[in-house]
């Protein structure tokens, strides 16, 4: 996936050189901004600026782009970018506004370029001034972009304190300092107190962004990950400023890693690491471009809608299923039921008259039907039953519904007749 770093003006991975020569009353990189009337429209409330001629700010970063914001005021001139050796510019940072009101003129992205191969680029900024009144540039924040594990892959995101057990401390720190502590982060940070403590971060994940404080006071310390080449770095800044990020590094590649940092002669302090992985995410992070830009994943709300869909149509479709079994199984057991009550068959010959009535019990035996002759030999499995005289010989099957003790018919079968079919 895409992933956006943020890093202020303050961090110490932004150098900011000065010229060899500087006329006299210059105003140079690093020098302190805190009274600035416009200060607190700048991210952060901090901004570093200067007004000499060539003073180039540099920032060396692994991604595919890269985003430097700054301010439009009337006493900026021009300045220029190169990215990997290819210059852009000049542009201008000049704006006819004298005061504070204009916010459109603050934040203001001075330059940004996307598209770049991903891996190690090196972006450099450098003041032009245009004359002795419009001669300024200032810096507010950086942004660049960077891709953790495959493309379309999910980032886990795990922030571990410098409290955790995953930092390992030598000798010479302090978990407490005189002014600040409760702006770091869960209001715990561990200062470097004594030259050469040191500290060794473990984690597992394929990107490390480490953030702690920069001070007036701070100084140097040294950075290594794993076995790669060892780099220098400052904490010190024209004013406190905690949570600043310190140290990244990503194309870690998964597995197990060991950040050591080491102080120099002076100070430095660690609050927390924050770690990314391919997986699940669990944290929300930037995602690519710079700030305030549209960053929906289209594609996964698209495969979301469509798995609904489709699971909603699986549920309908087993519902119905579900129903026609029933449906389907109680047609059975009505079968069943049904089969299993006795249904004799009786066959009744057609009379041409209706039985006598008021005879006397001999005459009506005279009277009764008898049964037909009997061929001689085995019955065949179907016989077709007489028919005299065009009579009708009915096979009446009879349906009752008894519980199971069973209930003896009741009545004579009636007799149906051709006069009765009339």
């Amino acid at each position: 996936m895409l992933l956006n770093t943020t890093l202020d003006d303050t961090s110490p991975l932004i150098k900011y050189t000065n010229p060899p020569y500087q006329p006299p009353g210059s105003f140079l990189w690093g020098s302190s901004t805190s009274g600035d009337v416009c200060k607190d429209l700048y991210f952060n409330s901090s901004f570093t600026g200067t007004d000499v001629n060539q003073a180039t700010m540099s920032l060396t970063f692994s991604g595919t782009g890269i985003w430097i914001y700054g301010a439009n005021r009337i006493n900026h001139g021009n300045f220029s970018v190169s990215i990997d050796a290819q210059d852009f510019g000049p542009f201008s940072g000049y704006a006819n506004d004298n005061s504070c009101a204009n916010l459109s003129d603050f934040k203001v992205l001075l330059f940004g370029q996307t598209g770049l191969s991903m891996g190690a680029h090196n972006v450099i900024l450098t003041n032009i001034p245009i004359n002795t009144t419009c001669n300024w540039v200032d810096v507010d924040f950086i942004q660049f972009e960077t891709q953790i594990g495959d493309a379309g892959a999910q980032a886990q995101t795990s922030t571990i304190d410098d409290s955790s057990g995953q930092f390992n401390y030598s000798s010479g720190w302090s978990t407490s300092i005189s002014t600040g502590q409760t702006s770091y982060y869960d209001g715990t940070v561990h200062e470097a107190i004594n030259a050469q403590a040191s500290v060794v971060i473990t984690f597992e994940g394929q990107a490390i962004s480490l953030f702690g404080g920069v001070d007036t006071s701070y100084g140097t310390f040294e950075a290594v990950m794993d076995s790669e080449p060892q780099i220098s770095l400052d904490a010190q800044s024209y004013g406190f400023y905690p949570q600043t990020l310190l140290y990244h590094a990503n194309s870690l590649g998964e597995g197990v890693h060991r950040l050591t940092l080491s102080n120099g002669a002076s100070s430095f302090d660690v609050d927390y690491a924050t770690i990314w992985s391919t997986g699940t995410a669990s944290d929300t992070t930037d995602g690519p471009g710079p700030p305030g830009s549209n960053n929906t994943p289209i594609g996964a709300i698209v495969g979301g809608v469509v798995g609904g869909v489709i699971f909603i149509a699986l549920v309908v479709a087993l519902l119905k299923y579900w129903q026609y079994r029933r449906r389907k199984e109680e047609r059975v057991e009505a079968d069943i039921f049904f089969d299993s009550i006795p249904r004799p068959m009786i066959s009744i010959p057609v009379q041409h008259t209706s039985s006598p009535v008021g005879l006397h019990p001999s005459q009506q035996d005279q009277h009764s039907p008898q049964p037909p002759p009997q061929p001689n030999g085995p019955l065949s499995p179907i016989q077709e039953p007489p028919n005299h005289h065009g009579e009708l010989q009915v096979l009446q099957h009879l349906k009752h519904n008894r519980p199971s003790g069973g209930i003896p018919m009741r009545g004579t079968p009636r007799a149906i007749t051709t006069k009765n079919l009339k």
